[in-house]
């Protein structure tokens, strides 16, 4: 029964001598694997996985991401920033424009209403919220063109300073979701959140450019796997180790050679 071939997770393994080993892994969790390169998707069983994969469900401290508030409006209305909970603008005009469903025959991709970055003139709009330095962020923002195809920014960084430009959103007359991770630079305890207007289809600098559906989530800086490695009596065959990494990544370490077991 030597070198007898077998497959975990679709990847080939030749185990010499009918020797095993066993994993023990987070929530006490086994598998049977030989030389190992562990990932987060090669560990235990699917709870073990969902444990290591992006924790996107903790909102971070982020008002009026919809732009519901405020609410009851007609199809168009201009407000002055201090009307508006949570958002700022760099207008110099200070107004901030919000539509509803239904206006123009546009329906909003969250709720009934959305914000449009181009009101009386190009702008962007922001919010400062805390943050935890080293942790990571993930944002979305739905986007969408009004008259046709627009484009617009999005840009992350510490108050008062040159934003990083994180994304371009550059999208026709459908809505469309973006989003990705961020990982807040040492030292940044109030981060700056940022969309803005870049061009319009039409040219302009009054119309274009919808947003809506703003969130960001917190994540764990890291998360920990404890791994075990012994036989089939559970004699131990090598030093363990413990795996860290952030969320929204895969857990990896290089192959672990032990004599006997081959990958």
């Amino acid at each position: 029964m030597d070198n007898l071939i077998y497959s975990v997770d679709n990847t080939v393994y030749r185990r010499n001598k009918m020797k095993k080993i066993l994993i023990s892994a987070l929530l006490s969790i086994q598998m049977i694997v030989p030389s190992i390169a562990v990932s987060a998707e090669t560990i235990g069983t699917q709870e073990a996985s969902d444990n290591l994969k992006s924790r996107t469900d903790i909102p971070i401290n982020l008002i009026n991401g919809g732009f519901e508030q405020p609410g009851n409006i007609s199809n168009v209305e201009m407000y002055d920033q201090t009307s508006v909970p949570g958002w700022n603008t760099t207008a110099s005009d200070n107004l901030i424009e919000f539509q509803k469903d239904g206006f123009e025959y546009i329906s909003a991709y969250e709720g009934s209403q959305w914000a449009e970055l181009n009101a009386t003139r190009a702008g962007a709009l922001w919010q400062d919220v805390a943050t935890k330095p080293g942790s990571i962020v993930y944002w979305q923002v739905a986007h969408r063109g009004r008259l046709g195809t627009d484009t617009a920014k999005v840009r992350f960084g510490k108050p008062g300073s040159n934003l990083t430009e994180i994304a371009t959103m550059t999208t026709d007359q459908q809505w469309k979701l973006y989003s990705g991770y961020y990982k807040i630079p040492v030292g940044q305890t109030t981060t700056r959140f940022q969309f803005e207007a870049s061009s319009t289809a039409t040219g302009d600098d009054t119309v274009g450019n919808l947003i809506d559906d703003i969130k960001f989530t917190s994540q764990y800086t890291a998360s920990k796997v404890y791994v075990d490695y012994v036989d089939g009596k559970g004699n131990k065959l090598t030093d363990s180790e413990t795996l860290v990494g952030d969320e929204g990544t895969d857990y990896t370490t290089t192959e672990k050679k032990i004599t006997g077991y081959v990958l």
